[in-house]
């Protein structure tokens, strides 16, 4: 089923429904109108009986009742037309007034009028339809009076027949309207769903969908284009990422072909010459390791981490990091400053002061220290190296790019850019400036927690 036909047949129910309530109140209402009205007037009517027996000693006698509309006469001004009253004596003998009908006399409400208590009820009589209202009577007669219901049931029964044709044409009506108004208001989540199946079987991204206002319909295609622009940068990322991958993995991996050649070709090389092409082959298995490595860390990202956030300190992950670092490379490396507490992963920001640290390895000259400065949030590692050229330092952190003196350099290009990524995860930024006194300062700054004393 559809969500357009799902929609038209859940309001179609709800019509229905206070259609139904509605007419249930409209008829209940109009029967409890006609019946109080019926009941008034037998009430009405029964007050003949407070006429019925002796008055001023001249015995009742039943042809002083009017039998004409309007004629008037002891016992009131009304016909047999409008009414039909027995009157059931004492001794149980019935007197009909007004009708030939026989009105049904049964023992438990005679006893309840003949206790002072009125009792109305339903009954049938050949077939017709009554209301009919027992009460006492003087000298211990009860007075039967009934109007015959034909009219009202008839009255009723017509008003049931048209508020179902009502109520079934208004459920028609709805259906109908729900049917089209669900299809205009599900007609841009159509468009999305066209759009979706189009990337899906084309793989093309570049199929924005038209936003029309700001309700909820807008705002998913909005979130719809704004997912379709982050998958075409992924997917450019992806590939670029991939294009320069392949293309620093050639220069390794031809050096290690062309090196296990040499060494293929010539069993019996010296062992002078042996032992440089080993130490070769070594260093580019290492460089390919790490290339490897860090390619695999920057396309994880921080999923590669497998580590949620925690509030940590800045300063201690850093001078850890900064330790391992000096005893990795025997340099030596001076931390100052405080960083703060922050929300982070200390893993990835260790991952990421390494870089820095590495980076500034391989630039400060052997017996110069390196600096590390903290303070709130902001890390900060300065080397004493010859400096990056005003025109690379924009581009110093870009995925594989090296600037033409660190080519001959060590490394693969990614070490900065991992330091961007990481420090993007947590919502900072990154920076690469010229050091006061000569050489470089790179660093990145994470937002700051507030800590509970």
């Amino acid at each position: 089923m559809t969500l357009r036909l799902r929609l038209t047949v859940f309001i179609a129910l709800v019509v229905a429904v206070a259609v139904a309530a509605v007419s249930w109140f409209s008829y209940a209402s109009t029967a409890g109108e006609a019946r109080a009205y019926i009941d008034a007037f037998l009430q009405e009517r029964a007050r003949f009986a407070d006429r019925i027996g002796d008055r001023d000693g001249v015995p009742f006698d039943p042809s002083e009742i009017p039998t004409e509309p309007g004629e008037q006469g002891p016992f009131g001004g009304f016909a047999r037309y409008d009414t039909i009253v027995h009157v059931v004596a004492a001794d149980g003998t019935v007197i009909p007034l007004f009708g030939e009908a026989a009105l049904p006399v049964e023992a438990e409400t005679i006893a309840s009028a003949l206790a002072g208590d009125a009792t109305v009820q339903d009954v049938t009589v050949e077939g017709t339809h009554y209301r009919m209202i027992t009460t006492p009577g003087p000298a211990g007669m009860v007075v039967q009076t009934a109007r015959d219901l034909t009219e009202t049931d008839r009255l009723l029964a017509s008003l049931r027949l048209r508020l179902l044709l009502m109520g079934a044409g208004g459920v028609m009506l709805a259906a109908v309207g729900a049917w089209f108004v669900a299809g205009r208001a599900l007609a841009p989540v159509g468009r999305l769903t066209d759009a979706a199946e189009h990337v899906a079987q084309t793989g093309h991204l570049d199929a924005p969908i038209p936003e029309a206002g700001n309700d909820e319909v807008g705002r998913l295609a909005g979130a719809f284009n704004g997912m379709l622009a982050a998958l075409a940068i992924s997917r450019r990322q992806q590939r670029s990422l991939v294009d320069d991958a392949g293309h620093e993995l050639r220069t390794p991996l031809t050096s290690l072909r062309t090196n296990l050649d040499v060494l293929a070709r010539n069993p019996d090389m010296e062992a002078g010459v042996r032992a440089e092409l080993m130490a070769d082959v070594s260093y580019e298995i290492e460089q390919l390791s790490n290339l490897v490595s860090e390619v695999v860390e920057l396309a994880g990202g921080s999923e590669a981490a497998g580590q949620p956030p925690i509030a940590s300190d800045l300063g201690e992950i850093v001078r850890a990091a900064a330790a391992r670092a000096a005893r990795r490379t025997g340099r030596t490396i001076e931390v100052s400053g405080t960083g703060g507490t922050a929300e982070v992963r200390p893993a990835r920001i260790a991952r990421a002061v390494a870089n820095l640290l590495d980076n500034a390895t391989k630039w400060s000259p052997p017996d110069e220290p390196i600096d590390v400065v903290l303070e709130a949030g902001r890390i900060e590692v300065r080397d004493r190296g010859p400096g990056i050229p005003s025109a690379d330092l924009a581009r110093v952190f870009d995925r594989f790019y090296r600037a033409d003196a660190a080519r001959t350099m060590p490394g693969s290009g990614l070490g900065l850019a991992i330091v961007e990524q990481i420090a993007l995860e947590h919502g900072g930024s990154v920076w690469a400036m010229p050091r006061e006194g000569g050489g470089t300062s790179v660093g990145f700054e994470v937002p700051l927690v507030e800590v509970s004393p």
